[in-house]
């Protein structure tokens, strides 16, 4: 409710404000020169502005070497492209010769008993993964991992071997899904997860 009223009106899933429960990272903000807001009764500290390489930031990266520490954060900058298979959908729909020939006519051969485009094999899987991960999230721990992995690859092989998705795209998929973990904030992780979607979309479009 706070952050409702201390950050203007942004039509945007990105957040633009960080909060931390961490009083490390909370001072190591104020000595960068931002902002700190602190709230009677609440076990949170706000800093602002919230910038988005704050956020691919880990708070042991202030503790790791430099040279560590800027190679994944490096890292983090790729995983962050990775989450977005919309350069997978723009490559094969309208810009084919940025893939290798072979690579090409590899996922040519794989798509030929595929009756749906590739934006719409994308979308479904990325439609049944969000659906994995969030029953999982909503079972117990004990087993709501195990059905979020084990119902991610059933559904995927299944959905390859009935012709509906390609390989190619469940790896590009897979791929996304796994370097969507690799964000520090979860907000950033979110914001992503909506993009995929919406991107995936726009890379589609003539």
């Amino acid at each position: 409710n706070i952050e409702e009223y201390i950050v203007p009106a942004a039509r945007t899933a990105f957040p633009l404000v960080q909060y931390t429960e961490r009083s490390d990272r909370f001072c190591a903000g104020l000595a960068e020169g931002r902002v700190g807001i602190l709230i009677d009764g609440l076990p949170l500290g706000y800093l602002a502005p919230g910038v988005l390489g704050d956020f691919l930031q880990a708070p042991q990266d202030k503790s790791e070497s430099w040279l560590l520490a800027s190679a994944l954060t490096l890292l983090r900058y790729l995983c962050m492209l990775g989450t977005l298979p919309a350069l997978y959908v723009a490559m094969v729909t309208f810009h084919q010769e940025m893939i290798p020939t072979r690579l090409a006519l590899s996922i040519i051969a794989a798509k030929q008993d595929v009756p749906f485009r590739s934006v719409f094999e994308v979308i479904v899987l990325l439609l049944a993964f969000e659906i994995l991960q969030e029953a999982g999230l909503r079972l117990p721990q004990s087993i709501g991992q195990t059905v979020s992995i084990i119902g991610g690859l059933v559904v995927g092989s299944a959905a390859v071997e009935a012709k509906i998705i390609s390989p190619a795209v469940l790896i590009v998929v897979a791929i996304a899904g796994i370097a969507g973990y690799t964000m520090p904030s979860q907000e950033v992780a979110g914001a992503l997860r909506i993009w995929r979607f919406l991107l995936a979309l726009l890379a589609s479009a003539a």
